[in-house]
């Protein structure tokens, strides 16, 4: 199995609301986002077309890159999610009015030049644990169909820290 990984940065705030430690507060970071591809065919030295990959690489990184950046860093750099309980029993104002001024984020298409606050009302609980599940979901399909390479290429894993030394990470089950 072949793996190759490119790493992003975004800057993006957060609450876990209801949470009992400081995170119950809106705070920010600056995440490292880790996007791992796989593929168990990459290149046969005996000039198999069948299994050649395009220089010899899983996926080129600039077109990797354009993936994440439309669909994630474009979405949600310099943002901010907020956890949509659906349940109206918020006892915080603030986090009324956010709820007021933010957006569903989109699935079906993403406009990264829409004029927004964006703030990002999202169905689950804002870890990073979460995010990285949400993220794997939306990049999935993306990085398999726009693949310019004849080779079978998956999504393996997201993996975000949201500081030097702590991440989190979601392994895809293919």
């Amino acid at each position: 199995m072949y793996y190759a990984t490119k790493i992003f940065s975004f800057a993006m705030a957060h609450n876990l609301l209801e949470h009992k430690g400081l995170c119950k507060n809106f705070h920010g970071h600056n995440y490292k986002l880790h996007v791992t591809i796989k593929s168990n065919n990459l290149i046969d030295d005996n000039n198999n077309e069948q299994y050649k990959s395009s220089n010899g690489m899983l996926m080129d990184f600039n077109d990797l890159k354009r993936i994440v950046e439309r669909y994630i860093i474009g979405v949600y750099d310099h943002s901010m999610l907020i956890w949509d309980r659906s349940d109206d029993q918020y006892d915080n104002q603030l986090y009324k009015v956010l709820l007021e001024l933010s957006e569903e984020v989109p699935t079906d298409s993403y406009d990264i030049n829409k004029e927004s606050l964006k703030i990002w009302r999202v169905s689950y609980r804002p870890t990073a644990e979460n995010m990285c599940y949400h993220f794997y979901k939306i990049l999935k399909d993306y990085i398999e169909q726009e693949n310019s390479n004849p080779i079978d290429i998956k999504l393996h894993s997201i993996k975000i820290y949201e500081t030097d030394t702590a991440y989190a990470e979601y392994i895809g089950d293919e």
